[in-house]
This record gives structure tokens, C-alpha cells and sequence, in this order.
């Protein structure tokens, strides 16, 4: 299983994670477009110092991802947050929301 690893973002020094274009340019770093495309699902780890993360931040991130799965279930299924905060999971979710809900955002920009 391949595994995203955000303390690659945070390096020890950066707790919240916020921006659309952040977010971006992190779905680059990780090229999470051929991730997309894997067979196996991708686990996202947790940095232990990452205390917040925008939903602005996800539709960066994760938009294109929700648009090419089409439903957060399928999103949910490829996309693994085992042991994730329930505050930062519904940050997950209301970013994978407003994507989904606003399909030329999470493309165009």
C-alpha cells in the first residue's frame, strides 16, 4: 500500500495546513494524479504536529481526486485516514464537499 506521508509538508514546523493554492501545489509534490489512477488504496499519515487542515487546503489537495472518483464514498475507499482526528476528518470532508459541489474551482485553478 502506498503511503503519503504529510510530515513531508509539515517538517516539524508547520501545524496547520491552509490554502487552495497550498494545497495544489502539495497534490504536485505528491502526484497524487498517477495516485489517482493506483489499484491499491493510499494511506495518508498524520504528522503528530499537524494540529488543523483547511478545507481550503483539501479541495487543493484532494479536488480533482473527489471529481475523478465522482462520490466521497469512492474517494473514502482509495483514500485511507486511519487514525485521523474527528475534527480533522470533517475538515477532510467539508473540503471534498465544496469541491464536489463546485466542479470548475477544483480544475480551473
Amino acid at each position: 500500500m502506498t503511503k503519503v506521508d504529510l510530515q513531508r509538508l509539515t517538517k516539524g514546523e508547520v501545524a496547520v495546513l491552509l490554502g487552495f493554492e497550498y494545497g495544489k501545489r502539495a497534490r504536485g509534490h505528491f502526484n497524487l494524479d498517477a495516485l489517482d489512477d493506483d489499484v491499491e488504496p493510499v494511506e495518508l499519515v498524520l504528522p503528530e504536529d499537524l494540529d488543523t487542515i483547511a478545507p481550503s487546503f483539501v479541495q487543493g489537495f484532494f479536488g480533482k481526486s473527489a471529481l475523478k472518483f465522482g462520490n466521497k464514498e469512492r474517494f473514502y475507499q482509495h483514500y485511507l485516514f486511519r487514525g485521523w482526528p474527528e475534527d480533522m476528518l470533517l475538515q477532510i470532508d467539508t473540503g471534498l464537499s465544496r469541491a464536489l459541489m463546485d466542479r470548475s474551482s477544483a480544475v480551473s485553478h
